[in-house]
Order: C-alpha cells, then sequence, then structure tokens
C-alpha cells in the first residue's frame, strides 16, 4: 500500500473534484453557446449557494452578486472565461481511495500550519501518491477551468466581500464578446459608472517554476491608483511578504477588452506548464499542486485586504 502524506485536507479534495467536473466541453459561436455542458454545471452548482443569486444575463455573460450587494455603491467585478476550444478534454488530479468514482476525483496534500501567507517561492504540499503513482501536479486541459473552479469553489464557501460581483463569460478565444455582454448588463441596469475595476482570472504560462501567480495586463486610469502601484501594491502590506510578478503588456485577455470600455482592470494568473505547442494544445497543461491553492487563497485575500483598506 503507498504511504500517504501526513494531512487530507477537505477543501483541497473539494477544489480537485469540481476542477475534475468543469474540465468539459464549452463551445459558443460568438453568439451563444452551442455547447452549454460547463455554463449548465456552473449554474446548477451556483442555485446551491445561500448567499450568490443572478444579477443579470446574457447569451455569453452571466453575473452574480452577493444578496447584500448595494447598487448605490462602487463594486469591483471578477471575469472569469468559460469558453474552451480543445478538441478534447481531460483533468488527471490525484484519486483517493474514498472517491466516488472517476479520475481525479479527491488529493492528499499537506498545507502546513494554514500554508496561506508563506513565501511564494517556497514549495509547501507534500507529494500526493496514489497506487503508486505522484502527484506534484495535475495535468489537464485547463484554459480556463482550472480557474472556473477555483472560483465556484470561493463561491460555494463563503465568497467575497459583497460589493465583488462574479462574472463567467464566452467567447474570450475570439472576440472577448462575453466581456462586451458584462458591460451591457452593467450599463443597463444603470451602475456601470460604480465599477471601480475589472479583475480577470485566466492561466499563463509565464513562472511556472517559481511563483504561485502573476500579475498580467495592467490598465489603469485611476490617478490615484497608479501613484500607489495598484494592484500589485497590496502585496506589499501587512503579512504579505512578497512581492509578484507583474507584466502589464502581456499575451491577449479579456482585459485587453474591458479596456476598451474603458475600465480599470488586470488579470490574476495562474501559472501553467505547456505539454504540447501552447495551452490550447489537446496534451493540456501542467499546474504545480502548491501554486494551485495559494494562488486561491490570496486571490481570496487579495479582495479581503482591498476592501478592508476602504472601510
Amino acid at each position: 500500500m503507498p504511504i500517504k502524506p501526513p494531512h487530507c485536507s477537505r477543501t483541497i479534495r473539494r477544489l480537485c473534484h469540481l476542477i475534475d467536473e468543469v474540465t468539459v466541453d464549452s463551445k459558443d459561436n460568438g453568439f451563444e453557446f452551442t455547447n452549454p455542458q460547463r455554463k449548465n454545471y456552473l449554474v446548477g452548482e451556483l442555485n446551491k449557494s445561500e448567499d450568490y443569486v443572478i444579477l443579470g444575463e446574457k447569451p455569453l455573460s452571466l453575473i452574480y452578486k452577493h444578496k447584500q450587494f448595494n447598487h448605490d455603491l462602487p463594486f469591483s467585478l471578477i471575469s472569469c472565461h468559460i469558453d474552451s476550444i480543445y478538441e478534447k478534454h481531460f483533468s488527471d488530479t490525484p484519486q483517493l481511495e474514498d472517491s466516488e468514482g472517476g479520475a481525479g476525483r479527491r488529493a492528499w496534500v499537506s498545507l502546513g500550519k494554514g500554508g496561506a501567507l508563506i513565501e511564494p517561492k517556497a514549495k509547501i504540499i507534500n507529494n500526493c501518491e496514489n497506487e503508486g503513482k505522484i502527484y506534484d501536479v495535475i495535468t489537464g486541459t485547463f484554459d480556463n477551468s482550472v480557474c472556473n473552479a477555483i472560483l465556484l469553489d470561493c463561491i460555494l464557501r463563503g465568497g467575497f466581500p459583497h460589493q465583488v460581483l462574479i462574472c463567467f463569460t464566452g467567447d474570450e478565444e475570439y472576440q472577448s464578446r462575453g466581456a462586451d455582454e458584462s458591460i451591457g448588463i452593467l450599463e443597463e441596469l444603470k451602475i456601470k459608472n460604480n465599477l471601480q475595476f475589472v479583475c480577470v482570472l485566466d492561466v499563463t504560462e509565464e513562472k511556472y517554476d517559481n511563483y504561485p501567480l502573476t500579475i498580467e495586463n495592467v490598465f489603469i486610469r485611476n490617478e490615484k491608483w497608479q501613484s500607489s502601484n495598484f494592484p500589485q501594491s497590496i502585496f506589499d502590506q501587512g503579512k504579505f511578504i512578497n512581492k509578484f510578478p507583474v507584466f502589464k503588456d502581456a499575451a491577449p485577455d479579456e482585459s485587453w477588452q474591458y479596456d476598451k470600455h474603458e475600465c480599470d482592470c488586470f488579470s490574476f494568473c495562474l501559472p501553467c506548464k505547456v505539454i504540447g505547442n501552447d495551452m490550447h494544445d489537446n496534451e493540456g497543461v501542467k499546474i504545480r499542486l502548491d501554486s494551485l491553492f495559494l494562488y486561491q487563497r490570496y486571490l481570496k485575500l487579495w479582495f479581503e485586504k482591498f476592501y478592508r483598506n476602504l472601510e
């Protein structure tokens, strides 16, 4: 029998399960989803939330709000694309003996003492072993299902500050019409002027070996935020003990489209390692287990810190 690592985190097992579930086909034609399998799963899971409800919906955009969201106050938007251009989809994550079936239902890990506020270069998660196979990484067609799962998991386990809207979009891989529709929803509700910034979640090929996240495609117009080195300055305060890499001009993602709508925006990216020719190759990508879970924790802590500073 393989030797199990010393601690099994329910939180981590849940996240690995969600990654497997959302790593399915998700296609659109630029106007509507032609394969809504992933969207339907996300909607079904979000319907279980006691705190979040739909704010607005268009064919390529679905925005959720916390029930205590105030339309009259400033707010931010997290945008995460759910369209996929892989021809085939797979998710290879650790599976445990008590799994309910299917590849990659569970992960054994050790996060040490909390595991959130540590040196980002430090590897903190023990190898995951199952039936003789060692997991330091998960492998799969994860652009952008891994961020979909992380965001879903955050929502189902308490969510973000009340003034953070959550958006799932389509057509990111081509024209980013989902981002256009998201702004359209805000304009129709007459709250667009209260939008402070957009945070885009996506995967990146940058800094896979050294960091659990990067900040990319920074488009900031607010002079106050420019002078304070926003958004990376949040990590320079309190218990955040290291700066993370910033690529102000990086590969295109939805932030480019939100910039066209004159939004302050940036991308919060999860590093991956390409296996084939690029991130969209059917061979998928690798994502480090320590990066996966630190990324989620830093995402939540970033927004908590930002809104705490406003109080």
